[in-house]
């Protein structure tokens, strides 16, 4: 049974979401800062990625009208270090978001031995 987008939305900013980017969601809210910032996601091995489009369902969800985001074709052959993910958005919106992100592209991915 799938979850509706927002029950997994409210899950990985949650319970799912490592401490450390809880803790740096609320020190930027206490000092009045949601900075637009930009990052990379890349795998340290080569393989095929897989999960993007998951990971981008997740994105569509919580990300607003002013976000960019560019990723690589699901099923798509990546090299070490290669970046498969970029976003750019206020960090209020994805930075929750992102051990589930990493998670999904992670577990979903098959790797080169």
């Amino acid at each position: 049974m799938k979850l509706p987008l927002d029950d997994l939305l409210a899950y990985y900013a949650g319970p799912a979401s490592d401490v450390y980017f809880q803790n740096s969601l609320r020190t930027l809210a206490a000092e009045g800062l949601d900075p637009v910032v930009t990052a990379e996601c890349f795998c340290d091995r080569a393989g095929v990625l897989c999960g993007m489009k998951d990971s981008l369902e997740l994105l569509r969800g919580a990300l607003g009208p002013d976000s960019e985001v560019w990723a690589l074709a699901e099923g798509s052959s990546i090299a070490r270090r290669e970046v498969v993910l970029r976003l750019r958005a206020r960090y209020s919106r994805w930075g929750a978001y992102e051990t589930a992100l990493l998670g999904i592209l992670a577990s979903c991915s098959g790797w080169a031995t």
